[in-house]
């Protein structure tokens, strides 16, 4: 699934088969769009979520032993790419990568998102807005991109969703070269 850049607030794409092709129930959404000079990742689920216990705005790391929305987003030829992981409560974590798992010596300061949530018995919903300058001092730019959306839900038993061709017996969202460039203004 190509992911879609859209201005402002509207209707969610959907994740609704996990890696082996069964179906999700009730589906994942997510919407990118940019907004006053920031790119906006929106998540949401209408399931209860077993979320991190970081709550909003906290960076925090192995949020993906839990339930998580992440995106990925690297460069068009796919050498740099940030993984972005984003709790139901809005606990956030992100790194750079040279490639695959190779992680680059940046760190990433408070001020480089803002992150919120709101987790219910009902369904979860969370946003992050990263400023395209943060992006931009990573190297990213949205102009020439590409850009995935996953998810790791149903935890501890965990499912894993993504908008990259699912391939291989395990689930693996490391791979830059799968990601599509935005369909941008939709």
């Amino acid at each position: 699934m190509q992911c879609c850049i859209y201005s402002g607030e509207g209707q969610p794409q959907l994740l609704e088969r996990e890696w082996f092709g069964r179906s999700v129930v009730p589906p994942f959404g997510f919407r990118f769009s940019v907004e006053e000079g920031e790119l906006v990742f929106r998540a949401s689920r209408a399931a209860a979520a077993w979320e991190s216990e970081a709550g909003e705005g906290a960076f925090a790391e192995n949020l993906w032993h839990r339930d998580v929305a992440e995106f990925f987003i690297a460069t068009a030829s796919g050498d740099r790419y940030m993984e972005f992981n984003l709790s139901p409560r809005g606990a956030w974590w992100a790194c750079l990568f040279s490639g695959p798992r190779e992680v680059l010596p940046v760190r990433l300061t408070p001020d480089f998102c803002r992150a919120t949530g709101v987790c219910g018995q009902q369904g979860w919903r969370a946003q992050v807005r990263v400023p395209l300058a943060s992006l931009e001092r990573g190297g990213l730019t949205l102009d020439s991109c590409r850009l995935a959306a996953a998810a790791i839900l149903e935890s501890p038993k965990q499912i894993f969703l993504t908008t990259a061709p699912m391939e291989g017996p395990k689930p693996d969202f490391h791979r830059p070269w799968d990601w599509k460039s935005p369909i941008r203004g939709a």
